[in-house]
């Protein structure tokens, strides 16, 4: 068998490159770190973490899925300095069940099925033409439309997070500045987020509790948990996001319709006494909570 390393990120849900570093061993093979978060949109250094491990150990793999940060932040495999990607066409408008693995040259992988020669060989089994064509011209329109669609998302990201202006104790789970565009993750203390989902839901507002592969699960998230928020904050934390076709008016709707949903469970489950905390409130991290 393997042994994994798993290391710890800080409060904005940043893997130190440092850190990534100091945890190669001579049995290394593989560093993996994901690009962008996809609960919180964070992005993470992964540039820095393959120059980093390159210096000390050429020899180790350097993977990075790719699959939240496709079209919504600028991707270069040179530039990011990895041997592997990975991608999946539905994160940018292309058919479901239908990714792609970048593999540096020279890089050799085992086969994920054995039998056929699809697939140069690396996956038995007739290839999904529709798929594939569907992702090549997603990708094509992404790379088109990149500056206008990235632009749009940022209007609305900026937008949005009027939301934390405009309604006490939240906080921006994540980092400001090195983040996807078209997420946020909010912590809006005092209103359980399954409860926020359901009242949003019937009022014409999608929105997701931890991530979309993890949905149904009462646990509270473990992404956020890591971040050092919490028990209590990670379940009050609920997950925004937008695309290219959504508009400054539906962001707008989700605003007034966060504040009025979040405003009535407060007052159903907060005691009038506790006060209101700020976003450096100790509520929100490790080892806090309402009594």
């Amino acid at each position: 068998g393997f042994r994994v390393t798993y290391l710890p990120v800080d409060r904005q849900c940043r893997v130190d490159p440092q850190s990534v570093l100091d945890a190669l061993t001579d049995d290394t093979l593989v560093v993996s770190v994901m690009l962008a978060n996809n609960e919180t949109g964070t992005l993470q250094p992964v540039a820095e973490i393959a120059r980093l491990v390159k210096s000390k150990r050429p020899n180790v793999l350097v993977h990075t899925d790719a699959v939240q940060a496709i079209a919504k932040t600028p991707v270069d495999v040179q530039s990011l300095g990895v041997d592997l990607l990975a991608l999946s066409a539905h994160k940018f408008y292309g058919p479901k069940g239908i990714g792609a693995l970048y593999i540096r040259k020279g890089v050799k992988i085992a086969p994920l099925l054995r039998g056929g020669h699809q697939e140069h060989g690396m996956r038995a089994g007739t290839e999904n033409v529709a798929g594939i064509v569907g992702l090549g011209k997603a990708a094509e329109i992404a790379r088109r439309d990149f500056e206008i669609v990235t632009q749009h998302l940022w209007r609305l990201r900026r937008r949005f997070l009027r939301l934390l202006d405009e309604l006490s104790m939240t906080r921006l789970n994540g980092h400001r500045e090195h983040t996807l565009p078209s997420t946020a993750n909010v912590c809006l203390l005092g209103a359980d987020a399954l409860a926020v989902q359901a009242n949003l839901g019937q009022r014409g507002v999608c929105v997701s509790v931890g991530s979309a592969c993890s949905s149904g699960s009462l646990k509270p998230s473990h992404v956020l948990r890591a971040m050092g928020l919490s028990e209590l904050a990670a379940f009050c934390s609920v997950r925004f996001s937008w695309g290219k076709f959504n508009t400054e008016e539906e962001i707008d709707f989700a605003i007034e319709q966060t504040k009025e949903v979040v405003s009535l469970l407060r007052e159903i489950t907060l005691p009038e006494e506790i006060g209101v905390c700020d976003e450096n409130c100790p509520c929100f991290f490790e080892g806090a909570g309402i009594a």
